[in-house]
């Protein structure tokens, strides 16, 4: 099999439907995220809005990976437009089901750390993932968050049962 080239860039307006292409099919194949079955909440313009006020914002973050020019993963980090939060970057990563437990998800936060050294404003990361997501709660430890809290029947799954869901965090060395 010939070897595959992965991309990871910042996302663009014209990514749009590939994005909610993604979306759906993350929400598709699994109920470990909090999308709804049908993929994200957003219109083609609420995204295209979304992604244009990202790119130009100096604290927001929207990554895409593309392997062999086919979406397969994201990262997107977000702040508070409240001035005393706006020093948070929440933290929201998925990858194609497919490609799970071949190193994207480690390589988005590799790029959003390299990123982050051109972001002194950026003091705190928080995300939340479900308990018993343990790929994903490894990865997270391993690139440096730890658990602050959990939420008992905090999500939903499309069964009808609930979820516990844990806070991690990671506060940035900028020392």
């Amino acid at each position: 099999m010939p070897q595959q080239e992965l991309v990871i860039e910042e996302a663009q307006v014209t990514d749009v439907d590939e994005l909610l292409e993604l979306f759906r099919q993350v929400a598709r194949e699994s109920d470990l995220t909090s999308l709804k079955p049908s993929g994200l909440d957003l219109s083609p313009e609420q995204l295209e809005d979304y992604l244009e006020s990202s790119l130009q914002h100096p604290e927001r973050l929207f990554l895409v990976a593309r392997l062999d020019n086919q979406l397969v993963g994201l990262l997107n980090l977000s702040t508070d437009s409240n001035p005393r939060l706006g020093h948070v970057g929440e933290v929201f990563v998925a990858v194609a089901q497919a490609y799970w437990g071949h190193g994207i998800g480690t390589m988005l936060f590799e790029l959003l750390f390299d990123w982050l050294a051109e972001t002194p404003t950026l003091r705190r990361l928080s995300l939340n993932v479900q308990e018993r997501n343990q790929a994903a709660r490894a990865l997270y430890e391993k690139m440096g968050f730890s658990y602050e809290g959990r939420q008992e029947e905090a999500i939903q799954l499309w069964d009808g049962r609930y979820e516990t869901v844990l806070l991690m965090g990671l506060v940035l060395d900028r020392e």
